[in-house]
């Protein structure tokens, strides 16, 4: 047998090998076979792992863990106003007196509270750049329309007149 018949003999061989083992990564063993290196195959990077659930009494409450007081009374006295139901508030209602409703608790709960964007956020069930596009707009008409700014007004003398957060 001459060389050449050896070497193609070697070379099947070792592509036979390669289609028997039938892994995954085909592409690195057959660059293995053909190149011929040596050593173990290269590491696979491994998934990361999730940390371990908290425990059930550790987890807090969703609502416990905003200020209970001056948020909910803000939120009674606008929905008082508007004759709507808190849980009317928090629905993705598109309904103009819900949505006027709405984007006045949330610049009063800007003004009065110190609750972040994300916060008041969290508290109406909305996304914080919503509440930033709501308290835009309610400075905005409070400034150029006389009876937003009446309205405004009438709440805060509602919720005790001082927004010093008392």
């Amino acid at each position: 047998m001459s060389l050449a018949h050896k070497l193609s003999a070697e070379r099947e061989r070792r592509l036979a090998r390669w289609a028997a083992a039938a892994v995954p990564d085909h592409g690195i063993n057959l660059q293995r076979e053909i190149l011929g290196w040596r050593g173990p195959p290269p590491a696979r990077p491994r998934e990361p792992e999730l940390p371990p659930a908290p425990p059930p009494e550790l987890v807090p409450e969703p609502v416990a863990r905003w200020p209970e007081g001056r948020a909910h009374q803000i939120i009674r006295v606008v929905c008082e106003r508007f004759a709507i139901s808190s849980e009317d508030i928090r629905r993705n209602s598109r309904v103009a007196q819900t949505v006027m409703a709405r984007q006045i608790c949330m610049t009063l709960l800007r003004e009065f509270t110190n609750l972040s964007f994300a916060k008041v956020g969290r508290l109406l069930g909305k996304n914080h750049t919503t509440v930033v596009h709501g308290v835009k707009r309610m400075t905005r008409l409070r400034t150029t329309d006389p009876i937003i700014a009446a309205l405004f007004r009438e709440l805060i003398e509602q919720l005790g007149g001082s927004n010093d957060g008392s």
